[in-house]
């Protein structure tokens, strides 16, 4: 039959679901997380679809956690013996229902269900369709189209009959034609979303029959066609529940409740069969036509998911008969809870519901974040041929997405919660002054809603133009000819809508809010979501009321540039090129690819991530993962740990015994500082504690100048200074990088020497923003990032950066000891910019692989230190 056996719950491969708690005392806690995890009695469902493609769509698609209890008993239903084939779920507009719906269908068929909007249809027209019997008198609809295509038709004849046809009235090769065969059937039309999964829907002509007959009739005689006019007949075909039925595919009738009154009936019995009531019906056409529902031959794959809303939810929506409610059972979806937020916005960011993953084995993932990360990029490729490159950012970082998505959860809780005047806290009076600007109808047209969300989503996803206040614009440009379209010519290729994410979320939820709240003159309901929006970091408050420096922001955690095959470009022409300037007397291919492939580039970058930097004992000894340039070709050991060492223990003067050619040249540091995946490890490894271990003094450890060298401080500041050699392989001299880093903020400044254009766009990837002290406007770079980082920090947090600056570094003609008074009067952005500052305690970043070499050398420091 083409079917597939797809085995789901067992041990190893649990199922998050949810079931009754016990202990519940509020809808909030009425159920509690479990696994379906059973290797005697799985879930067993036989689909159109592969193993992995059932398995990807069951796990990225997994519903509401307050829909979980309802899709466990679908996933009941769904099981081939089961002759129950017809599920009924009820609930509130935006709850999720069709969502389960086509994930029902899709999990069944690679053409997914069959979807059947009911509203204000007549139910009959699903069993047996009345249309216009064509063959029986072709000339007539022949001459008729004739003489539309000929413009010969009277006039009124056109308008009368294209206002009963529906969408049969259509152009062919520019003129008018009806497509008499369309009249009064209905037809199957594929659409496919953005992930390439399909769902069909069923498109209605939108013509009664007999209306068109009686319209025919009229233009017959109008036109001169009376005796082609005198046979019209009409015939009954199969309507779309049997022709669904026949091909074993699952059908969703929408909006069932809304359908006409009464109509429903004539279903009744076929319901019966789908329910495993009866074994088989027959239901009778006009002309005699009939069609058997046989539980018998039913095919494997055949589903009927029914949806329908609320009765509060307006005067089209209708109670069924008892007797309808009594053979398929409702079952009623409950009201969103705080998770269902979270649940939602994850599936948007990263295509999967990492929060209810997480908590299914919460403490097999927090002792091994990184095997998360790699379980989540499993699933989220798992039967799918490609994963966009937001998602793939996101996962990896799930832990921001986490926190972003309890953020904006929260608030959607709370507005859902405020805006209800049938909700519980606002019925126990939680929100008095709320009570004469919020009412049913506002709700209905302005409360928390799931398709809210999606809409604010896609609308971050496209981008938002900057607004600037009037006093800072440019000002109108009367230089120009405005007749002549702009220089700038932007491209959306370019684009990366992750960068700004999260600001734009925020920006989207403030002007809603606004517009809804202020904007129709809910003052109230307006300063209780004002204050929200500061309380649950979702918005910046203003710098007068006391912001903490420390506080992490919703746009903080997601934004942020993706790091996806256009890095790896960059990383293969930067790498490329320094192999280029590593061996200069040895002939390389000037065709990057024949140096190592974009493929070889992201194993290697996977390898490496997978691969521990080593741990060391010694406290002035930590590694980065870099480039390795020998040997070239080899993914295994593309990058690899190299030394860093700290030269504290070297004294002053004595030189230091590194050959220069054992030094990482700057551009090969920095990249192993820019490289996705591998260089937040490597930024990490910059500090040490051998500054505070080298004072003989418990208050060395309080010392918040020490604390922010050895990268121990609570504010996340950290700040060091390593020694490179300006080019691979020496003969270039040294060259000192100042590193400062805002942990809080995952920022950091680094000042060096000139670097290529390229590498300099992929640090900024990194978020790491790069100076060239040799240029003109360095220090006035170097201020503008310590503006940002100061404006929110403690006023002494500048000397005490200048201080951490002297722990490494000394100036010419300056003597620290008995000048120490001068370090109050220093500029920051003065000491980075400096192109006299001395090295004197630097890190050094060196090319050591070798663990008796690097020994050997700590050795030495040790000896020199001694003979001092």
């Amino acid at each position: 039959m083409g079917l597939h056996k797809c085995v789901i719950g067992i041990p190893g491969r649990p199922l998050p679901i949810m079931v009754p708690n016990a202990q519940a005392t509020s809808q909030q806690d009425a159920y509690r997380l479990e696994a379906i995890e059973d290797d005697k009695h799985p879930i067993i469902i036989w689909s159109r679809r592969s193993y992995e493609e059932v398995m990807g769509l069951l796990y990225r698609l997994l519903p509401t956690p307050s829909m979980l209890p309802l899709y466990y008993e679908t996933l009941q239903l769904l099981q081939v013996e089961n002759d129950r084939r017809i599920q009924f779920y009820v609930g509130k507009h935006g709850s999720g229902k069709s969502f389960l719906g086509r994930l029902v269908g899709d999990l069944l068929h690679e053409d997914g269900p069959v979807t059947i909007n009911c509203a204000d249809r007549d139910l009959n027209e699903l069993l047996f369709e009345t249309v216009l019997d064509v063959g029986a008198n072709p000339n007539l609809y022949s001459k008729i189209n004739d003489r539309l295509q000929a413009g010969t038709l009277n006039q009124a004849s056109v308008n009368a009959l294209r206002d009963v046809v529906g969408n049969a009235y259509i152009l062919k090769d520019g003129r008018p034609y009806v497509d008499f065969e369309k009249v009064g059937s209905t037809a199957l039309e594929k659409v496919v979303d953005d992930e390439g999964l399909v769902e069909t829907e069923v498109i209605f002509n939108g013509a009664r029959t007999q209306e068109v007959v009686e319209t025919l009739l009229r233009i017959s005689q109008v036109e001169g066609l009376t005796e082609g006019g005198a046979l019209m007949p009409i015939k009954t075909q199969l309507g779309l529940l049997p022709r669904v039925w026949n091909d074993g595919r699952v059908v969703h009738l929408e909006e069932y409740n809304k359908c006409k009154e009464g109509s429903d009936t004539c279903l009744h019995p076929v319901l019966q069969v789908f329910n495993g009531e009866n074994l088989k019906c027959r239901v009778y056409g006009s002309g005699g036509m009939s069609f058997a529902f046989d539980n018998r031959e039913r095919w494997p794959c055949f589903f009927c998911y029914l949806d329908g809303n609320m009765q509060a939810d307006g005067v089209a929506t209708h109670t069924l008969s008892a007797s309808a409610n009594d053979r398929i059972l409702p079952n009623i979806i409950q009201d969103m809870i705080q998770d269902d937020w979270q649940h939602r916005w994850c599936q948007m960011l990263c295509g999967l519901p990492v929060k209810i993953l997480y908590e299914s084995k919460r403490d097999q993932w927090e002792a091994n974040p990184e095997a998360f990360t790699k379980f989540l990029h499993m699933l989220r490729r798992l039967g799918v041929e490609s994963v966009p490159e937001a998602h793939t950012h996101y996962i990896e970082r799930w832990e921001d997405v986490l926190d972003a998505t309890e953020i904006i959860s929260k608030y959607n809780n709370l507005y859902d919660e405020m805006t209800n005047p049938d909700s519980q806290a606002f019925r126990e009076g939680k929100y008095p002054e709320l009570f004469t600007e919020v009412d049913e109808e506002f709700y209905n047209m302005a409360g928390g809603s799931m398709r809210r969300n999606i809409y604010y989503f896609k609308m971050a996803m496209l981008g938002r133009p900057q607004t600037r206040p009037v006093s800072q614009s440019q000002g109108y440009d009367l230089t120009q000819d405005w007749t002549k379209p702009p220089e700038l010519n932007p491209n959306r290729a370019e684009y990366h809508p992750e960068e700004k994410l999260g600001t734009n979320i925020v920006e989207i939820f403030h002007r809603d809010m606004v517009r809804l709240t202020l904007g129709v003159g809910k003052v109230n309901l307006y300063m209780r979501l004002k204050v929200l929006f500061e309380s649950l970091r979702m918005m910046r408050p203003p710098l007068s009321e006391g912001v903490k420096a420390d506080s992490v922001y919703l746009e903080d955690l997601l934004n942020g540039a993706p790091q996806g095959s256009n890095s790896n470009l960059k990383i293969q022409e930067i790498m490329c090129e320094q192999l280029r300037q590593h061996f200069p007397n040895t002939p390389l291919s000037k065709d990057n690819n024949h140096l190592m492939t974009l493929d070889q580039v992201a194993k290697g970058i996977d390898k490496a991530s997978k691969t521990a930097i080593p741990a060391t004992v010694d406290a002035r000894l930590k590694y980065i993962m870099a480039h390795n340039y020998a040997p070239l070709t080899s993914v295994e050991t593309m990058f690899v740990p190299m030394a860093m060492l700290d030269s504290l223990t070297l004294p002053s003067g004595h030189a230091i015994r590194l050959k220069e050619e054992d030094f990482l040249g700057q551009e090969h540091f920095l990249t192993a500082l820019a490289l996705p995946k591998i260089g937040v490890n490597s930024m990490r490894a910059l500090w040490n504690d051998s500054l505070m271990q080298a004072i003989d003094s418990p208050l060395a450890a309080l010392d918040e100048a020490l604390q922010i060298s050895c990268n121990k401080a609570g504010t996340g500041l950290a700040f060091t200074s390593i020694l490179c050699a300006q080019y691979d392989g020496g003969n270039g001299g040294m060259v000192v990088v100042h590193v400062l880093r805002d942990a809080r903020k995952d920022q950091s400044l680094v000042v060096g020497e000139r670097i290529g254009e390229k590498l300099r766009e992929f640090l900024k990837e990194a978020k790491v923003e790069y100076v060239d002290r040799t240029e003109g406007n360095a220090r006035t770079r170097i201020q503008t990032f310590l503006n940002r980082l100061l404006m929110q920090a403690a006023p002494e947090t500048e000397k005490l950066l200048v201080a951490s600056f002297f722990h490494r570094n000394s100036l010419p003609n300056f003597d620290l000891i008995g000048q120490i008074d001068r370090l109050d009067t220093m500029k920051l952005a003065d000491l980075l910019a400096n192109k006299e500052v001395q090295p004197e305690r630097p890190n050094l970043a060196t090319k050591l692989t070798d663990a008796k070499k690097i020994e050997a050398y700590l050795k030495q420091m040790v000896a020199e230190a001694a003979l001092a």
